[in-house]
């Protein structure tokens, strides 16, 4: 895979997007675009999926994201079931900061059984009223 052209960046007030085209030997060249995800949305998606009040999350989330950036930093490799297998494969050393180039190897996720035994049931009901 190549880049053919560089990134380009729009911002809106919500959202940024970044696009780049990238080119794939085998197929045909698709654009690829890249949602920005910030820190207070990502703070909101905690706060609805856990129920845990927001100056909470807030805390734990800059606590996580510091121990995890500082992990990469020092070259260990973190194995998170939740994010996967997060590896540094480059670095390069800035005078304000450093870039990591990481590979992050994620398992397909499996539908919970709970949630298969849901929607069989919902499809059964369906089938039994047709």
């Amino acid at each position: 895979m190549a880049v053919k052209k560089a990134a380009k960046s729009t911002s809106t007030s919500d959202l940024d997007v970044v696009t780049a085209e990238v080119v794939d030997e085998a197929t045909s060249a698709e654009p690829l675009v890249t949602k920005v995800v910030r820190r207070k949305e990502m703070v909101d998606r905690i706060v609805e999926n856990s129920g845990m009040k927001p100056n909470l999350v807030k805390n734990a989330l800059d606590a996580v994201l510091k121990e995890v950036g500082d992990a990469l930093s020092a070259g260990e490799a973190l194995n998170l079931p939740a994010l996967g297998r997060v590896s540094v494969n480059r670095r390069k050393e800035l005078d304000d900061g450093e870039v990591l180039i990481c590979k992050i190897r994620r398992r397909n996720r499996v539908v919970d059984t709970a949630e298969q035994t849901d929607e069989t049931a919902a499809e059964d009901t369906v089938t039994a009223a047709e």
